[in-house]
């Protein structure tokens, strides 16, 4: 289930002490603040609805669909690649799972558009890095659709 900003409740200076969003991402920042947030503090989930959301067709996380996806793998990938690196297995696998659902996402993104090799290329991006069948499969199923 994923960690929706309106849900999120921590300190002030748990918050200053990880940094504030980034205002440089047209949207999504908060996939990069709550990796930031996770390496430096522990938090707990409530399995219970918290807000009610409205998402509108010219949302902020719709007008930058592709751009977000792209972003957020591309962190991703880096964070999976550094983990790597420690040696920490469990830690790469949850990356790795990341991956291969962003890139679906930005695949399908990219198929609704009809930019059949732009959702080949994502699919098979993300099996290069996680090495899952479902993404290699995909690639060329992309163009024939």
């Amino acid at each position: 289930m994923p960690i929706k900003p309106p849900t999120l409740v921590l300190r002030r200076a748990a918050l200053f002490q990880t940094g504030l969003f980034r205002e440089d991402w047209p949207s999504g920042s908060d996939w990069e603040f709550l990796l930031r947030f996770a390496k430096r503090f522990r938090f707990g989930y409530l399995d219970a609805p918290l807000v009610t959301m409205r998402v509108q067709a010219d949302a902020t996380h719709r007008v930058h669909e592709g751009k977000d996806r792209a972003l957020i793998l591309a962190m991703l990938t880096q964070e999976a690649e550094a983990l790597r690196r420690a040696g920490d297995r469990q830690a790469v696998r949850a990356a790795c799972d990341g991956i291969v659902s962003m890139s679906k996402h930005l695949g399908w993104f990219y198929q609704v558009q009809g930019r059949k090799l732009r959702a080949a290329r994502a699919f098979a991006a993300g099996f290069a890095h996680t090495g899952s069948f479902g993404l290699l499969l995909r690639a060329p199923a992309a163009v024939v659709r």
